[in-house]
């Protein structure tokens, strides 16, 4: 095993009893730089042991994707998702391309959207998704493109590297984003690295960001926390919010729409 090597398997042992580090903490541990140290990161991500945050990483725990059930989900919040999903569907218009995320909010947002596209309200719409419901729920009606990767019944959605690549690939005029959890502090939260990974190439490569979530996702804390709130995404969720997170959202000045 080469000193590179070594170097990484202390990082990875570190990291597992630390959960989290930070960029100055991997310098003064390793004495290396910061470039160093972000690219030491950037190595023990790759083999899958840890996720990327600001400003540091965290170790990924043995909690499986199996602690999220579409099925059971699908029942929580019907209601609210339904609101959230008719009001991120009207975003929707004429030569946009989409990105739709899977997820029960997102795909209370496609059954939405097929409504308006049977008016024919929208013209020379894209869809991309890694959701096989909302691709059973649109396909019908117009073309969609699925990113491919390996299919998680759990989530009924594919991911993987290869979805990433299609995605990478992919420019995208707005995107809407099923999420896990959120803390306006700390960010957007997961159960995976999967769809840590397949979210955070959506978001880089989108002029618009939209988060579809209901207000319960904002008490909820996840395995992943994976990226920070940007002023460039925008929340969509439902009047049961919180009024201090609401408030906090203003002062901060996130994007945060209640319908």
């Amino acid at each position: 095993m080469g000193k590179k090597a070594d170097r990484l398997n202390e990082f990875c042992n570190r990291l597992r009893l630390a959960q989290y580090m930070r960029i100055d903490d991997i310098t003064e541990a390793f004495n290396v730089s910061e470039a160093t140290a972000r690219r030491m990161c950037a190595d023990l991500e790759e083999t899958g042991s840890a996720i990327r945050t600001f400003g540091g990483i965290k170790f990924i725990s043995d909690i499986q994707s199996s602690s999220y059930s579409f099925d059971m989900l699908s029942l929580e919040s019907a209601e609210e998702k339904k609101r959230i999903g008719a009001y991120s569907a009207a975003l929707v218009e004429d030569n946009d391309t989409i990105f739709l995320s899977g997820g029960t909010t997102v795909f209370a947002m496609a059954i939405e959207l097929a409504n308006i596209l049977r008016t024919g309200k929208i013209e020379n719409l894209n869809i991309m998704t890694n959701s096989i419901v909302a691709a059973e729920i649109l396909s019908p009606i117009i073309p969609v493109t699925l990113t491919g990767g390996e299919y998680r019944p759990e989530r009924r959605d594919t991911a993987g590297i290869i979805g990433e690549k299609t995605v990478n690939n992919a420019r995208f005029s707005k995107c809407f984003i099923g999420v896990d959890a959120v803390d306006l502090k700390a960010g957007l939260m997961t159960w995976d690295i999967e769809t840590a990974r397949l979210d955070q190439a959506t978001l880089r490569h989108s002029s618009q960001a939209y988060l579809l979530l209901d207000s319960s996702k904002f008490q909820k804390k996840t395995a992943i926390n994976y990226e920070e709130l940007s002023a460039e995404y925008t929340i969509i969720t439902d009047s049961r919010i919180d009024p201090e997170i609401l408030s906090y959202s203003r002062n901060s000045g996130i994007k945060l729409i209640v319908v």
